[in-house]
């Protein structure tokens, strides 16, 4: 399937983009208005993209310095209990977009955010896991890649840097859910290792077979197999 098709089921959501001062975001935007594929939300300086971007000049803007001790106020009264200051907030709002479009989110002002273009990883995640936090308990990461016809995710390799047994249970079952979500099938689920069905030994090892018994037990209607090595997989 295209994936690009299969975001037009989710036309007319409201997506963020804060990281207008990238070219790369803002040809993806201009893709994005000529395809009709949600309505955008940008947040920047709209007079100096409009220039080069014109088509880009009837969606929505939000001018980070408008309403900015409004976002500033949010934001320390949100983070107050942790130890922020009035001063530090100042600072992450004037610097940082990621904290203002966190905030439209948590106003349900818009339905989600396109960001990494110029953070970082760890740059994009920490607002969010600050402010919107997360449903579970437990928060991970997936990215997915298409070949063809063929969509995978792969799970945890962004946010979790050595999560146990448990943890990786967890995460497969999330896994599991947020493929029949994005994609409409049911996925086969392998957990890897540099290890084939005991080829090493290795505590890691150890802890991947545990995960995969225990998700095998939590997942019963999911395929799922391992410890395996990616290319048996």
């Amino acid at each position: 399937m295209d994936l690009l098709n299969e975001v037009k089921k989710y036309a007319k959501k409201r997506i963020i983009l804060p990281e207008t001062m990238d070219n790369r975001v803002l040809t993806a935007a201009t893709r994005i208005v000529e395809e009709d594929l949600v309505d955008l939300i940008l947040i920047g300086n709209k007079a100096d993209v409009i220039s080069k971007y014109p088509i880009l000049e009837n969606v929505n803007w939000i001018d980070p310095n408008e309403n900015i001790d409004e976002y500033i106020n949010k934001l320390y009264s949100l983070r107050k209990d942790k130890g922020m200051t009035i001063e530090e907030a100042k600072s992450l709002i004037e610097k940082d977009y990621m904290y203002i479009a966190c905030l439209l989110l948590l106003d349900n002002k818009a339905d989600g955010i396109v960001s990494g273009a110029m953070h970082t990883s760890s740059d994009t995640l920490r607002p969010a896991l600050q402010l919107i936090k997360g449903k579970e308990e437990l928060v991970s990461s997936f990215f997915i890649m298409e070949k063809e016809k063929e969509v995978y995710l792969f799970a945890d390799c962004g946010l979790i840097p050595e999560p146990n047994s448990l943890e990786l249970a967890t995460i497969a079952k999330q896994s599991i859910k947020s493929y029949k979500q994005l994609i409409g099938d049911n996925p086969k689920l392998a957990f890897l290792s540099f290890s084939t069905y005991g080829s090493s030994t290795h505590k890691s090892v150890d802890k991947i077979k545990e995960a995969a018994n225990i998700a095998k037990k939590e997942n019963e209607n999911c395929l799922i197999d391992g410890e395996l090595q990616l290319d048996s997989a």
